[in-house]
């Protein structure tokens, strides 16, 4: 730091500069008006100026504007014996930081200082970010238009909604930083992703790119969701810039289970509100948004939540709770969730004309309502009733070698089964249990890879590591034969599954499958939940299962 000190009384100068000398602070003394003028004409910088009032050839204050225009960062500290207001009033309407009465306290005037100063460059640095957002505004707006052009044609598909899914948005300028996704996985699962990015315009829209392609991809497979958080956070950590990031809230409902699966990441609160027996609950965010911390730190555990056909799932950008509305103030989460269980019915509508009102916006606004009573009338009515059929189809599909790391088998397997007229609902349970079985037979079997891995702070991680290592080593000899025998007269399904590993102790397995200290050994309990009949063969490298439809 460097201080400037304008005292005419020699003994004080001396003293101020032997204690800020003392701080480690370079010193520059004037004994007069005069000698600060020079002092202005010189090329020197000041972090902070202790300037007295009453020098022998003026008074102080007089430098004031010349200090400011000289030194604009620099704070300005007066010391004087004069303790009236109105010259305390004087003083600061010149342009003074702070003042110190005679006799001063020179701790006290060390602490000013240092407040002072840090303001100043606070200041500073304000200037600077303001102007710096002044230039990258001017940017996006010659940018704007190619960047929602681009992103529209990416996610027009995305962002086509079922119709029990209601969705309004309000975006601060002509590109929003908010996006809405959903996508219906292989096994009739409906995703849904809601994503905030960091900052507004083309930077935003560069940030949420990466989203779009990792989510449709690994949504369409029906994985879990917390693979998709875990490989989207992995991909944004990678490529965007340390000082970005993307809040995002990931839904899945399982048609079979009738659970809403979430994932919270830096968003407001997804409420979950049943508007007959009156409850509310709140699906917090409990983790950092996406981007930020890296594969060993993020968790990527979900929470689970039982629907009813009498609920309704509301989820928003902080957008919407920022927002002042004329005659309502700002709609807080409690709000919004007491107006669905009074107006369940109406209660959108009433929010889309509240938003529809708002001349502009300060930021972007997002919001979704999921009507789970017409989300269960479509899921009953995708079961279609078929007419009882005299027939079997029976498939032998046989992966071998690199083919094991090229070839998505339960996927290839269950649009054959489709394409003959399989009811949807079965094809949804059969890929649930075949790509369980399959990855279960190609990891454990195959690659002999173990699931305690996963215990391990950085688990996940160095678990899909091993997995990648150990696709590209597979050999001819390496092996996974699936049979699956569709009886359709009573849609029974009876499913084989082999593969070329050593096996495994499947009954220690059964025991550890029972409790909830692992964290693997859920995906085999999917499987027995959804089969009437599981059984694990010889050395455990093989498995039959039964699906009754």
């Amino acid at each position: 730091m460097n201080i400037l000190i304008v005292e005419d009384d020699l003994l004080f100068n001396q003293f101020y500069s032997i204690f800020f000398q003392s701080k480690g602070v370079d010193v520059v003394s004037a004994y007069s008006i005069a000698e600060a003028r020079d002092i202005l004409k010189s090329s020197a910088q000041f972090d902070a100026i202790v300037l007295d009032n009453q020098l022998t050839d003026g008074e102080g204050l007089q430098l004031v504007p010349p200090l400011i225009g000289q030194y604009p960062d620099a704070a300005i500290l007066m010391v004087s014996a004069n303790d009236s207001a109105d010259f305390f009033l004087q003083a600061y309407a010149s342009g003074l930081d702070d003042y110190a009465v005679k006799p001063v306290n020179v701790d006290l005037l060390w602490v000013k200082i240092c407040r002072a100063v840090e303001v100043r460059q606070l200041q500073r640095v304000s200037r600077q970010q303001q102007a710096e957002l002044a230039n990258w505004v001017a940017q996006e707006q010659q940018e704007q238009a190619l960047a929602v052009h681009v992103l529209a044609n990416l996610t027009q598909r995305l962002q086509q909604m079922p119709a029990y899914i209601q969705v309004k948005t309000k975006p601060s300028s002509s590109f929003s930083g908010d996006i809405l996704l959903q996508q219906q996985g292989q096994d009739g699962s409906q995703y849904l992703l809601l994503a905030d990015s960091m900052g507004h315009g083309l930077a935003a829209a560069i940030s949420l790119m990466p989203v779009l392609e990792v989510f449709q991809s690994m949504s369409q497979q029906s994985l879990p969701l917390s693979n998709i958080v875990f490989e989207l956070n992995k991909k944004l950590n990678r490529q965007l810039p340390a000082d970005r990031f993307v809040a995002a809230l990931f839904i899945r409902l399982d048609p079979r289970t009738l659970e809403l699966e979430v994932w919270n990441g830096g968003m407001p609160p997804l409420l979950i509100i049943d508007s007959v027996q009156k409850s509310i609950l709140k699906a917090e965010s409990k983790n950092m948004a996406l981007g930020i911390l890296d594969e060993q730190e993020i968790d990527v555990s979900v929470e689970k939540f039982k629907w009813t056909t009498g609920s309704y799932a509301v989820g928003f950008t902080d957008g919407l709770t920022d927002t002042e509305f004329v005659g309502h103030g700002q709609f807080s989460a409690d709000f919004l969730a007491e107006t669905w269980l009074k107006q369940p019915e109406e209660a959108f509508q009433c929010l889309e004309q509240c938003i529809d009102g708002l001349s502009q916006t300060v930021d972007d606004i997002s919001v979704f309502s999921i009507h789970f009573n017409q989300y269960f009338q479509s899921l009953l009515a995708d079961m279609k009733v078929h007419d009882k059929k005299d027939g079997r189809l029976r498939l032998d599909f046989k992966t071998m070698g690199s083919a094991l790391s090229q070839v998505d088998a339960p996927l290839k397997i269950v649009q054959t089964f489709s394409a003959y007229g399989m009811p949807k609902n079965l094809t949804n349970t059969l890929f649930s249990v075949l790509t369980e079985l399959y990855l279960n037979a190609l990891e454990h079997g195959v690659l002999k890879l173990d699931s305690a891995i996963k215990q391990a702070e950085d688990g996940f991680s160095n678990y899909y590591l091993l997995r990648e290592q150990g696709l590209l080593s597979l050999t001819s000899d390496d092996f996974i034969s699936l049979t699956i025998d569709w009886s359709m007269d009573n849609n029974s399904i009876h499913i084989d599954v082999v593969d070329s590993g050593e096996g495994f102790n499947y009954q220690v397995m059964n025991e550890q499958r029972s409790t909830d200290e692992f964290f693997y050994g859920r995906g085999i309990n999917m499987i027995y939940s959804l089969c009437t009949e599981v059984n694990f063969k010889g050395c455990g490298n093989e498995v039959t299962a039964v699906i009754i439809g």
